[in-house]
């Protein structure tokens, strides 16, 4: 069953990858590889004349009702939890919804180091193999902790100032939904 509607907001969640271009910080949608912003309007590009969200096309800002829905589409170290709020015109089904306005509320990142899996502290280019890297050109940023710190490096803090999005670590049950482990959230 499809709903479609105008709401004043639904929160949804969706997979991205922290990536550096050059010098600089972006975020990488984790199913289709384009680069989101902190705050956006959807555009149909098939159909230019669409407002997006429309029934039959695959036009809008996506997302998941609940984040375990998304343990498919997790690339561990690379995957980081987006919440977002869709606005406007809205498209839902079951488990999927579609916005025509999206803002990213929060980036949730794996607090745990991905080489010795101590506390992380930062984010670094990590040096594992990264086929997207490879595919896209750039490398994606990891959890990292101080010992095992890559030559670049950035706090939490600074990672949320470039993106103005704010960046939190990811409490237990989130991080299991970046490992591709799946289980019910709850509230929190």
């Amino acid at each position: 069953m499809t709903a479609d509607f105008a709401a004043p907001f639904l929160f949804g969640y969706k997979m991205a990858e922290i990536c550096l271009r050059g010098e600089q910080l972006w975020l990488r949608s984790g199913t289709a590889g384009v680069a989101l912003a902190a705050e956006g309007e959807a555009r149909c590009y098939q159909h230019p004349e669409h407002i997006p969200p429309v029934v039959g096309c695959r036009c809008g800002f996506f997302a998941k009702r609940r984040a375990e829905a998304l343990v498919l589409y997790a690339r561990y170290p690379y995957s980081q939890l987006l919440e977002v709020e869709l606005t406007g015109r809205i498209r839902t089904t079951r488990e999927d919804l579609r916005g025509q306005y999206q803002r990213l509320l929060r980036i949730l990142v794996l607090p745990h180091c991905v080489r010795c899996g101590a506390e992380a502290t930062l984010l670094g280019v990590s040096d594992q193999v990264d086929p997207r890297a490879e595919l896209f050109g750039e490398p994606a940023l990891s959890s990292l902790c101080e010992s095992c710190t890559s030559p670049r490096w950035w706090l939490p803090e600074e990672v949320a100032e470039e993106l103005s999005v704010p960046v939190s670590w990811a409490v237990p049950q989130e991080a299991l939904v970046l490992h591709g482990v799946g289980m019910q959230l709850g509230d929190h």
